[in-house]
């Protein structure tokens, strides 16, 4: 690969921050810490509670049918592979990925994906210590609630659905304990 190819690469990561470049050193990968997983448990519940309400008033029949198949793949896999947290995670991520396209707001999927690498890190730390053949339970209500077309609920459904920070920072403080 050329070197331009290399530092459009680099750049491209950097934006969606998973690298920093260090001056004169070159480039590093990111480690998510305390703050970091603050931030984006607030980014989080901000983003995608409002994407729920959002797709509940402007998701399509074709949209609410596209949930509800995500949702059962989702059921299917967690039945049948309840051990692959890389594949859970997945599927998680592409429901709530889903809702956001289903908001119907260009700015909101935008601003989305610009940390959706990171949220993907997110998700995978929120499966550590769950029983992870429930994880598609857990997003019944919120999808329920958008082919209902109930805003509110679906709202509440999305906070409710989001591993609290706090719930996030014991189980992994328990997890390095445990080392």
């Amino acid at each position: 690969m050329s070197r331009s190819t290399v530092r459009m690469a680099l750049n491209s990561l950097s934006h969606e921050g998973l690298v920093v470049s260090k001056p004169y050193a070159g480039w590093q990968v990111i480690s998510i810490d305390e703050n970091d997983l603050w931030e984006l448990y607030n980014l989080r519940i901000a983003l995608e509670s409002q994407s729920a309400a959002m797709a509940a008033q402007q998701a399509t029949e074709e949209c609410k049918k596209e949930l509800q198949a995500l949702l059962d793949e989702y059921y299917r896999l967690c039945t049948e592979s309840p051990d692959d947290i890389m594949a859970i995670t997945e599927a998680d991520f592409n429901i709530h990925i889903r809702i956001v396209e289903a908001s119907n707001s260009p700015r909101m999927e935008k601003f989305y994906l610009q940390i959706a690498n990171q949220l993907k890190t997110y998700f995978c730390m929120t499966h550590i210590d769950y029983d992870l053949s429930q994880s598609a339970s857990s997003h019944q209500t919120l999808i329920d609630a958008i082919i209902a077309g109930d805003p509110d609920k679906a709202m509440e459904a999305a906070k409710a659905n989001i591993t609290s920070f706090s719930e996030l920072k014991a189980m992994l403080k328990n997890r390095h304990l445990g080392d």
